[in-house]
């Protein structure tokens, strides 16, 4: 038995042969995967000015509502003349886009929202909550650092 390949977008390994690997990596769900993973980087409005180009989402304009949310091939947009007064619709209605486009969407797909500083700072809270009763009792070189950093303006000079 040979080798087994594991991709990480995918979370799955399977024999590497060359044949098997490429069906795999042309595969429309590997290509949805990477795209998806790499997304989850950008900003939701950097992604919506994306797709400005590409044709308007008929479901989004005519129900207010697309399941596929900011995974959808398709502008969310309306058609504006320039560029950038599409920009600025998004600017105007970003708070609404977000909402419509995110918020809902992640509700009803039971998706979660990801927000990479919360997220941070919620797993940072999680791991060491239970450390919190006992914060008092540590001597200060064990004491939990503030999640904001400590202060180090008064200091004195050493030698």
């Amino acid at each position: 038995m040979g080798k087994n390949y594991y991709c990480d977008y995918c979370d799955r390994s399977f024999v590497d042969t060359p044949e098997k690997r490429k069906n795999h990596l042309n595969s429309q769900q590997h290509i949805l995967n990477v795209k998806n993973h790499y997304n989850s980087f950008k900003e939701p409005r950097d992604i919506l000015i994306e797709k400005l180009g590409n044709p308007i989402c008929q479901n989004f304009f005519k129900n207010g509502f697309c399941s596929y949310g900011l995974n959808c091939k398709f502008s969310h947009v309306p058609y504006f003349q320039t560029r950038q007064e599409s920009i600025n619709y998004i600017d105007a209605n970003y708070d609404y886009l977000i909402h419509k486009l995110v918020i809902e969407t992640n509700m009803i797909n039971n998706y979660q929202i990801v927000d990479k500083s919360r997220e941070l700072k919620k797993q940072y809270e999680e791991k060491y909550k239970h450390l919190k009763k006992y914060v008092k009792e540590f001597p200060p070189s064990m004491a939990l650092p503030p999640p904001e950093g400590y202060d180090f303006s008064n200091c004195a000079e050493w030698g």
